[in-house]
């Protein structure tokens, strides 16, 4: 995602292999919640699915996919469970990833199914006519519900004109109730420019109060002390339960056979 993690380091390719040592990443809002904001949770232990493994890395708040997402293990981990080594069995499992510069996304899919026609001469007994397809991250989340969104927004801005028509008579009506006001400051030598120029100042007055007052603060919460690694226990079936309805889920970024 081009983006570097907030403490620690990033997951290599060494901590994907075979019999690497156990680790861990942690989101930012796991790290504030659970952790303090304390720098020194790069390094701590912590209990996930029986097992305990290291805190090399906490995630920038900016990145917040999966939705839910708190840890994130190495593909390794995946490898324990006997089902998924058998070729046969297609989960459709889901990927994201970035593009090269320069490079669109039908070059992309034409890339992956190079790959997959590949597998397939070489294992046709499980990867016959499997194939890879592609789509931009936008268009996976919000393409099924792309009418409705547009239905949410037209009536967003219906609800948006109908407030500021009713601000609109409110202020005229104060401007018309002002009437006698108006006329003895001008008998009284202010020019239009001037009595514009105060209507002006108390709209925006009241408009500027009115937005400071709806202004939706940021309420954080209480940072939480460390605590005991031996009461940090999640359990893996919980991940692997969420990656399978994810992968389950239709109009992934590109899903496709096992390499």
């Amino acid at each position: 995602m081009a983006l570097q993690p907030r403490l620690g380091r990033n997951l290599t390719e060494e901590d994907d292999r075979p019999g690497a040592a156990p680790i861990v990443m942690i989101s930012d809002k796991l790290w504030q919640t659970h952790f303090g904001g304390s720098p020194d949770a790069v390094g701590q232990q912590v209990v996930l699915d029986g097992i305990s493994r290291e805190i090399i890395g906490v995630l920038p708040a900016e990145l917040k996919f999966p939705r839910m997402a708190q840890v994130y293990v190495p593909l390794d981990e995946m490898r324990k469970n006997p089902s998924l080594l058998n070729r046969s069995n297609h989960q459709g499992f889901s990927v994201t990833g970035r593009l090269k510069p320069g490079v669109s996304l039908d070059k992309a899919t034409a890339d992956l199914n190079n790959i997959a026609e590949e597998l397939e001469r070489k294992y046709p007994e499980s990867n016959t006519d499997r194939r890879v397809s592609a789509e931009l991250l936008l268009e996976s989340s919000v393409g099924d519900y792309r009418q409705s969104l547009h239905l949410l927004l037209g009536a967003v801005a219906c609800v948006l004109l109908i407030a500021c028509a009713n601000v609109a008579n409110l202020q005229l009506a104060r401007a018309i109730s002002r009437t006698k006001e108006l006329a003895v400051r001008a008998s009284l030598g202010a020019s239009r420019w001037q009595l514009m120029r105060q209507v002006l100042v108390e709209s925006t007055l009241l408009a500027r109060r009115t937005a400071i007052t709806s202004h939706r603060t940021h309420i954080q919460r209480p940072s939480a002390s460390p605590f005991s690694p031996a009461n940090f226990t999640w359990r893996w079936e919980r991940i692997y339960s969420a990656l399978r309805r994810r992968s389950s889920t239709r109009g992934r970024t590109a899903s496709g056979p096992r390499g």
